[in-house]
């Protein structure tokens, strides 16, 4: 649970980062930005009777909040949806679609984060095919474990450009139940491997980059 915590946090790091970029560039002088997150992420496997099919799909889901200041902060929803599926026997990928959206998504989290509900329509591309399908995603989070605290500061230097990234986490593991499916077949058919529901705070500065 606790590599799985720290998954999210740097997912939720590289999402405000490439959704709100930093103007680090401008003038090379010093920026720096704000961010939250209050969601939930899970992790579910599952495999036919056979064995040799297996299913995979990633889901993390947040209402993100960022502010540039002196600016004013903007928040908004985000979904991003992995999916997987092999068949192990011979060694041969059936399916592999990726997507994600901030539009379509109905998401509600507990901030005490005992509980979380996603409703979302979310448009994802499959590598195998070369074809766009739309999944209909509804799951729902109950904590099953304490809170825990976690904390990372990092800095990255380079001639001329300083970087700092800090965060703050609370994360709770979760059973995660529901439906990721296309119409036709639902691809997370049992409860999540791995789940949590998390509230975090981020923080870069970024001081001389060209």
């Amino acid at each position: 649970m606790k590599i799985a915590g720290r998954l999210i946090v740097l997912f939720v790091l590289v999402v405000a980062i490439l959704s709100h970029p930093s103007g680090a560039g401008a003038g090379g002088g010093t920026t720096n930005g704000h961010f939250k997150d209050l969601g939930a992420g899970a992790y579910f496997r599952s495999a036919d009777p056979s064995g040799c099919i297996v299913t995979e799909a990633f889901v993390f889901t947040t209402q993100h909040y960022f502010q540039s200041p002196p600016g004013q902060g903007i928040t908004e929803p985000f979904i991003s949806l992995d999916i997987f599926q092999n068949d192990v026997c011979t060694g041969t990928q059936l399916f592999q679609a990726s997507g994600g959206t901030t539009t379509n998504i109905d998401l509600q989290v507990d901030r005490q984060l005992n509980w979380a509900t996603l409703s979302a329509v979310v448009p994802v591309f499959d590598s195998i095919s070369d074809s766009v399908l739309v999944m209909n995603v509804d799951l729902a989070w109950t904590a099953v474990g304490p809170r825990t605290n976690q904390h990372d500061h990092v800095h990255i230097v380079s001639p001329g450009c300083h970087m700092m990234f800090r965060s703050n986490g609370i994360f709770r593991s979760a059973q995660t139940s529901g439906s990721v499916s296309d119409g036709i077949t639902n691809y997370a058919p049992e409860t999540a491997m791995v789940a949590n529901i998390f509230f975090t705070r981020r923080g870069n500065v970024f001081v001389g980059c060209q």
